[in-house]
């Protein structure tokens, strides 16, 4: 609540020198409250202190920049996702590798930000660049963000991948929600993707979507 993370700022500002587990510990509460410049500001405050911040730092502003609490805009007009973007370049120029959590929120942010494009190259390009697999909540995400861009083709490549195993896990209810989303929103544009749709119900209901199956 509002009044938890009031608290713990306070506690936070009565210490005499907090050290790189105690800024963490406060990046996490304004990132569990949605605060995402007060966790972005944790990183420059480190960096005034001379303290370095760790990936747990760093997640912690990504995170909260993916799930802001209120309104969208910041300072000066800036939105969350673009501060998260900025967040991962600045990882990059300091020598910091990214994890799953730091991609899978990214993308979360970007998605959230209507920037589906953004979202759907951090997990299925940058994501294999920096040697990390994507998990199946990561996966849903970009499934997630294709809906937005109507590329229901985009979707459905992805879906077979993952019925093929080719990420190690099977997709799930989600995964088949989002794929149908997408075909439905590019469905609602004159395409005719809802030919796929009925096929992934079919697909769904027997538990066997896969290459041989095509719209009729």
């Amino acid at each position: 609540t509002g009044r938890c993370w009031e608290r713990a700022s306070r506690l936070f500002q009565e210490m005499p020198a907090p050290d790189v587990i105690t800024f963490n510990a406060m990046a996490s509460v304004w990132s569990a409250a949605g605060r995402w410049e007060q966790a972005s500001f944790q990183l420059t405050e480190m960096r005034r202190r001379a303290l370095q911040p760790s990936l747990v730092s760093y997640n912690a502003a990504v995170v909260a920049a993916a799930y802001p609490a209120g309104g969208e805009e910041g300072l000066g007009g800036r939105q969350p996702w673009q501060r998260a973007l900025q967040l991962r370049e600045d990882m990059q120029h300091g020598g910091l590798p990214s994890d799953v959590i730091t991609f899978g929120a990214l993308a979360t942010a970007c998605n959230r930000g209507l920037q589906w494009a953004q979202a759907v190259e951090q997990l299925l390009e940058k994501m294999p660049r920096a040697s990390l697999t994507p998990n199946l909540v990561s996966l849903n995400t970009a499934l997630g963000a294709c809906e937005a861009g109507q590329r229901w083709d985009l979707a459905l490549g992805m879906l077979l991948r993952l019925w093929r195993g080719d990420h190690g896990f099977q997709p799930d209810v989600c995964s088949y929600n989002a794929a149908l989303a997408a075909c439905g929103a590019a469905a609602s544009g004159g395409g005719g993707s809802w030919r796929w749709a009925v096929q992934l119900l079919r697909g769904a209901r027997l538990g066997a979507w896969g290459p041989e199956v095509r719209p009729d």
